[in-house]
């Protein structure tokens, strides 16, 4: 069956065209869950109180029904200093996600780049984007998770520890181990019976992952390393 040029050009405009309404949609959702977040954390910094309720399930035990687990819940109140700490990490976060939806839709409107500059160092505007976003995610990390409390401890412990170790598997030529401490922390972060711990480790995971993530965009020859290291 012949495709005559005419439709072919029709079908790539209507794909780009779905394909620019599906982004678009996305960044104005993150852009709206954005402004929620400035709100609350505005709110607490303003009143400086704030009231979170948390849920937390301890542990994991096996029986002939099923996996069973102990779980509580409560109210985490946040007054004085601790609450504008909290509502700046709010802020933070909201900004961070209003920030992504501009990237992401300022990313539709540029001319696409040829494949050997895929993972091209970014400069420009795209680097100044990029740090402002790292550093937003750190501070909004450290809001919620101070080092001076155990659960922020091990929440960064987390996040610099799996990093380190999974690079110094790849360095010994174990590259079909760096799996293993995320499934450790995962297992942990499942079963450990520690109030809060369980959380911190979680969180730390998916923090792990956001900044790994702007470190492979911010210097795109560590992921040229990591998959050298992952072949060889």
């Amino acid at each position: 069956m012949e495709v005559l040029p005419e439709t072919a050009a029709v079908g790539r405009r209507e794909f780009s065209r779905g394909r620019w309404l599906l982004v678009f949609f996305f960044a104005v959702t993150l852009v709206g869950f954005g402004a929620i977040f400035i709100m609350v954390g505005r709110h607490a910094i303003q009143q400086r109180s704030y009231d979170m309720p948390w849920q937390e399930s301890r542990g994991a035990f096996i029986s002939v029904t099923g996996i069973l687990g102990q779980s509580s819940s409560g109210v985490a109140h946040f007054r004085g200093a601790d609450a504008v700490r909290v509502g700046a990490g709010f802020v933070l976060w909201g900004a961070l996600l209003v920030l992504w939806g501009a990237m992401i839709v300022r990313s539709v409107f540029q001319r696409s780049r040829p494949s050997e500059a895929t993972f091209a160092r970014p400069h420009g505007a795209g680097w100044v984007l990029g740090i402002t976003s790292f550093a937003m995610l750190l501070e909004a990390q450290g809001c919620f998770f101070p080092v001076w409390q155990t659960d922020g401890l091990v929440f960064w412990c987390v996040v610099v520890g799996a990093p380190v170790i999974v690079g110094l598997l790849m360095r010994a030529g174990k590259s079909r181990w760096t799996g293993i401490p995320f499934m450790v922390l995962i297992f942990l972060a499942l079963l450990l019976p520690a109030p809060g711990i369980s959380l911190a480790i979680a969180m730390g995971i998916f923090g792990t992952l956001f900044c790994l993530a702007h470190l492979v965009f911010l210097f795109p020859g560590l992921f040229r390393e990591w998959t050298r290291f992952k072949h060889n």
